[in-house]
């Protein structure tokens, strides 16, 4: 078989959008900020410092451990579930941040790497909030978009929203070998925003949903 057979087959190519898969399936485009749209500016950001006078420490709305990633099934897919695992760690007590890790495998969680990374409430409505997760700072810094419905508990489960891109915010080059290079850019909130509130209105790539764990200080 040719290589560029292969490529094609394998879906490696991208010829639509940024992704390398058919249309009908989710859109998992890379979503990516050349400079992080969110900071210290920004008051709805997770895990943050503690704001009573004298206090050290760290605060979060999310609750720290171990989630489980359930993708929704795909009409052509098998019975089985996809399945990812994420540990959502607070990073320590003076530096404010949490490092998030992914693996397909919950055994391997433990050696996966973890991402600084932070919860944003991006937008709040009557019925449900849009979140993001702020993953990385420099060079800039990636997004996965989430939704849920408000309470005063602490998070312990998302819709991972699909992710998308406009066209107009397509970033890419042909190909190197059978290598993807394109990716979402999105540098702006209300841009951010929009497009989550675009894939709010779609079916959602899955839910995720906390384990067990250390919560943190907010339990």
């Amino acid at each position: 078989m040719q290589w560029w057979i292969l490529a094609v087959l394998l879906g490696l190519t991208a010829p639509a959008g940024v992704r390398g898969q058919d249309t009908d399936s989710p859109a998992e485009d890379l979503i990516h900020a050349d400079l992080p749209l969110y900071g210290n500016d920004f008051n709805e950001m997770w895990p943050r410092h503690i704001d009573d006078d004298g206090e050290i420490g760290c605060q979060s709305r999310v609750a720290f451990g171990t989630w489980r990633l359930g993708r929704a099934k795909e009409a052509d897919a098998d019975d089985e579930e996809r399945t990812e695992w994420y540990r959502i760690a607070n990073y320590g007590v003076f530096h404010c941040t949490s490092l998030v890790a992914t693996a397909e495998e919950r055994k391997d969680l433990s050696e996966a790497a973890g991402r600084f990374s932070f919860f944003v409430l991006i937008e709040k409505a009557k019925d449900h909030e849009l979140w993001a997760i702020q993953e990385g700072m420099r060079p800039g810094s990636d997004y996965i978009l989430l939704s849920r419905k408000p309470d005063g508990a602490i998070i312990k489960r998302f819709d991972v929203l699909q992710r998308d891109c406009p066209r107009e915010s397509i970033r890419r080059i042909k190909s190197i070998d059978v290598f993807l290079t394109g990716y979402c850019a999105i540098n702006s909130r209300s841009d951010l925003v929009a497009l989550a509130r675009r894939m709010a209105r779609l079916p959602p790539l899955g839910q995720l949903t906390f384990v067990e764990g250390d919560t943190g200080p907010n339990d």
